[in-house]
């Protein structure tokens, strides 16, 4: 074991390395954790071209809800402010509003949209809807002309709606695994960016002056392998045991064991993501350009970052053959609903392919012009 206990006294010497190792991941899921606990504001973006008292009105309700009214000059503005997530959702009032639900036309002139259907935006359509039924029901009394109208609607003045998110799921369960998934990418950041360490060695020969005996190549590669593991698995600890006290949650022997068990699984995996950087690299600018390739789009499209289900089908399925996908749907059925016996089967199954299939690649590459014995 002279490899593994080589490198982990040099990492363990490098104060900065193992601060980042042990603080990174404390940070990252404490502000992650506050966000948490912020109340979400829903803004909705306002374009009001009709400029009369019914949309001043509309308005004016909205603004009576739990919601921040955003009002924007130009439609095109509006589309940049819901894409760029400034708002949540858009709404456009045409001009003539107030005589189009006179004249008691089928299509009132307001347009609504946003970018995805969510708690909060179908019941404001439903509000929305509601809100001028009542002012057509209002303009079925005959009036003379458009100012009776008007008089008429100071009714409208006296209701509000209030558009709130009601919270049917386990908040302590949800905030969890949330936690618990970012946990997992900071796990992969700095195992990757570990293997630099190995990268930075392969590149200045450094390997006859550190070995003392003879060693293969594949031992080098196991050692260093388990030296990651270890690594790995001490940040999970750490950071799972301040997770607990920041959520005052207690996890059962039964289920932390088998969420340790999907854990070591899952970091030995990003292991040899590492070992096949650095046996794949020629040197560091290489192996460096390599790491934002391999860890923020895998984190992302896997759901350690934000849920899955918001990135495209096309993508999910694409992230869905990788490690960090499995952990984010291991950990997910886990907390949630607790894994049967075929779904342990099934997670395990598909780390130890991976894990099987990532030890032939580094085995073919090592063998072709990987580390010579010395």
């Amino acid at each position: 074991m002279k490899i593994f206990n080589f490198y982990l006294f040099r990492i363990s010497r490098n104060w900065l390395m193992f601060l980042l190792i042990i603080l990174l991941p404390i940070a990252h899921i404490y502000t992650t954790y506050l966000q948490y606990q912020t109340n979400f504001q829903y803004r909705i973006g306002v374009v009001d071209q009709s400029d009369d008292q019914l949309s001043r009105l509309l308005i004016e309700q909205l603004s009576k809800s739990n919601v921040a009214i955003v009002k924007q000059d130009t439609v095109k503005e509006l589309e940049d402010k819901l894409i760029s997530n400034e708002v949540q959702y858009a709404l456009v009032i045409d001009q003539g509003l107030e005589q189009d639900v006179l004249d008691n036309k089928s299509f009132a002139k307001i347009r609504g949209f946003s970018l995805t259907d969510d708690n909060n935006s179908i019941p404001l359509k439903l509000k929305l809807n509601s809100f001028l039924s009542s002012t057509k029901t209002i303009a079925g009394i005959e009036f003379k002309d458009i100012s009776e109208f008007s008089a008429a609607l100071s009714r409208l003045e006296q209701t509000t709606f209030n558009i709130s998110e009601k919270y049917e799921g386990d908040k302590i369960k949800d905030n969890y695994i949330g936690l618990i998934n970012v946990l997992a990418f900071d796990i992969f950041f700095l195992l990757i960016s570990m293997s630099l360490v190995f990268l930075k060695d392969k590149e200045r020969g450094i390997y006859e002056r550190i070995l003392v005996s003879p060693t293969t190549s594949i031992s080098y590669y196991l050692q260093s392998t388990f030296l990651f593991v270890v690594y790995g698995m001490i940040q999970f600890f750490i950071a799972h045991g301040f997770i607990n006290q920041l959520l005052g949650t207690k996890v059962i022997l039964p289920h932390f064991l088998q969420i340790s068990a999907g854990t070591i699984l899952y970091v030995a995996c990003l292991a040899l993501i590492g070992q096949m950087i650095v046996a794949l690299s020629k040197n560091m600018k290489v192996g460096v350009s390599l790491l934002p390739i391999f860890v923020l789009p895998l984190g992302m499209l896997s759901g350690q970052l934000w849920p899955r289900e918001i990135m495209p089908t096309f993508l999910q399925q694409v992230s869905s053959v990788f490690p960090t996908s499995w952990i984010v749907m291991f950990n997910k059925s886990e907390v949630l609903y607790g894994l049967t016996s075929s779904e342990l089967l099934k997670f395990g199954g598909y780390f130890t392919s991976f894990l099987c299939i990532g030890v032939i690649l580094i085995y073919l590459v090592v063998k072709k012009d990987g580390i010579k014995s010395v």
